[in-house]
């Protein structure tokens, strides 16, 4: 694997989290960046827990 190539995924990697962290709360009522923290946004029983969960934040 070419370094390029590398140092594109750990980018990717970053931006997703990055994005995941920002747009994940924004879906959720009542949630605040502030005081709760980034585990809360992808609870089991969050509406979009799941997704947020198998979908950005472990592929990140």
């Amino acid at each position: 694997m070419s370094n390029k190539l590398v140092a594109y995924i750990g980018i990717l990697g970053v931006s997703l989290f990055a994005i995941a962290a920002i747009v994940g709360p924004l879906l959720i009522e009542d949630y605040s960046l502030v005081s709760q923290y980034i585990s809360e946004s992808f609870a089991v029983d969050t509406r979009y827990g799941t997704y947020l969960q198998y979908l950005v934040y472990v592929p990140s």
